[in-house]
C-alpha cells in the first residue's frame, strides 16, 4: 500500500501493472492489531462459529492512493470462493480467522457467511471473545484494481443505486481476494456479526 495519493499517471500504470489495491481499512497509524503467540486455554471456545458481515456498504470511502473520495462498483466485483476471512489485512498465518464461505454481491453491497475458529487462532478467539462481550467490529475488503473512472468535478454519476457528485473516483472493476475484520473501517457502515 502506497502512503501517499498517486498521480494520475502512476494510479494509469499501478492499475496497468496489476499492484493498484483497493483495500478499505480506515489508514489511522498502524493497522496491525494481530495476535502474537498466546498461551491461553481456548479449549471451552467453539472449534468453528459461523458469522454474518457487511464487507462494503456501497457508500464512498477514502483511500491513501487517492486524491479523491472512491467508490466501488459493486457490479463490477469478481469474487471467487472460498475467501480467507483475515485480521487486519495480515497474510500470515496467525492472523487466519477463517474463511468466507458465500459472498453476496446484490442489492448495491457486499456481504459474506462463513466461519471463524476460535479454538485454534489467539486472534479468532480475542474476536469472538469480544464481539460476544458487543464490540462491534467492522469489515473491509481488499483486492487488485481491474478499471478505475475518474468522475471530474461537479459531474454526476449513478454507482450502487446512489447517485455521487465529483471528483471522485469509480472502481468499475476489482477481484476481491479477502475480506478482514478490522477495529475501524473506512465504510463505517460495515460490520460483523458471531453466531
Amino acid at each position: 500500500m502506497n502512503s501517499k495519493a498517486l498521480s494520475r499517471q502512476e494510479i494509469h500504470a499501478s492499475i496497468l501493472r496489476g499492484d493498484l489495491y483497493v483495500n478499505t481499512a480506515e489508514q489511522t497509524g498502524t493497522n496491525n492489531v494481530s495476535a502474537e503467540a498466546d498461551n491461553s486455554d481456548r479449549s471451552q471456545l467453539p472449534e468453528r462459529s459461523a458469522f454474518n458481515a457487511i464487507a462494503y456498504s456501497g457508500d464512498k470511502i477514502k483511500q491513501q492512493w487517492a486524491w479523491w473520495d472512491v467508490v466501488i462498483d459493486v457490479d463490477g466485483v469478481d469474487a471467487f470462493l472460498p475467501l480467507p476471512a483475515l485480521g487486519d489485512h495480515v497474510n500470515k498465518c496467525s492472523s487466519s480467522l477463517g474463511q468466507h464461505e458465500s459472498v453476496s454481491l446484490s442489492d448495491n453491497r457486499i456481504t459474506s457467511t462463513g466461519v471463524i475458529y476460535p479454538r485454534y487462532s489467539s486472534l479468532a478467539a480475542m474476536i469472538y471473545n469480544t464481539a460476544k462481550q458487543g464490540q462491534r467490529w467492522q469489515m473491509s475488503i481488499a483486492g487488485p484494481i481491474r478499471s478505475l473512472e475518474e468522475v471530474k468535478e461537479g459531474e454526476e454519476v449513478e454507482v450502487n443505486g446512489r447517485v455521487f457528485t465529483g471528483p471522485l473516483y469509480v472502481v468499475r472493476r476489482m477481484t476481491l481476494r479477502e475480506i478482514t475484520v478490522v477495529p475501524v473501517g473506512a465504510d463505517v457502515n460495515t460490520q460483523l456479526s458471531i453466531k
